[in-house]
């Protein structure tokens, strides 16, 4: 019975031990996720950037592209 109870405590700090080193983990990076956060608030819902999408494919039907790109005269391409 002694035995266990020094094995369950061993195994207690153990796990004190290792929930500490999560805490520390977890605040390096909440500063991170906080950014992150930031930036997805910022960005556009998924309706905006459908609308988004319905006009540029509006755009694209009324302007002819080139399937191709040449340099304008006098110009040389650097390779």
């Amino acid at each position: 019975m002694h035995g266990e109870m020094g094995s369950l405590r061993g195994e207690v700090s153990s796990l004190r031990g290792e929930v500490t080193e999560i805490k520390t983990i977890l605040s390096q990076l909440m500063p991170m996720i906080v950014r992150i956060d930031e930036r997805l608030s910022a960005m556009p819902s998924p309706a905006e950037f459908y609308e988004l999408r319905g006009r540029v494919e509006e755009i694209s039907r009324r302007q002819p592209t080139t399937l191709g790109y040449t340099p304008p005269p006098g110009r040389s391409v650097q390779g």
